[in-house]
């Protein structure tokens, strides 16, 4: 029932845990440019939606930050599970320029 919900609101059923609409991920994926080889950063990314559906629009690699534990570890129990970090957009513990770019959606800030 859930994943039907999810599908009617945003589009897919992905696992979302947010309200970006699959229109826009796709709209954001195309406006970045991603493609296999590049390297987002999601920042507040919870359980990685939308840059988990963007990863597999794109082919690009994707981190997921949040300051929340246990919405990374769902994260990564979901295939192909992207590498994580536990910290805030503050706080991250990245070199400069690592990055191709960076989304932030859903967040509160």
């Amino acid at each position: 029932m859930l994943d039907e919900v999810e599908a009617e609101v945003i589009g897919v059923s992905f696992g979302a845990n947010g309200y970006t609409t699959a229109d826009q991920a796709e709209d954001l994926t195309r406006r970045l440019g991603l493609s296999p080889g590049d390297l987002v950063l999601d920042v507040g990314g919870g359980r990685g939606w939308p840059s988990r559906y963007i990863q597999e629009l794109s082919g690009c690699g994707i981190v997921v930050t949040d300051p929340i534990f246990e919405g990374l570890e769902a994260s990564n129990r979901l295939d192909g599970a992207s590498p994580a970090a536990v910290c805030t957009g503050s706080s991250l513990p990245f070199q400069p320029a690592v990055f191709d770019a960076v989304v932030h959606s859903d967040v509160l800030c």
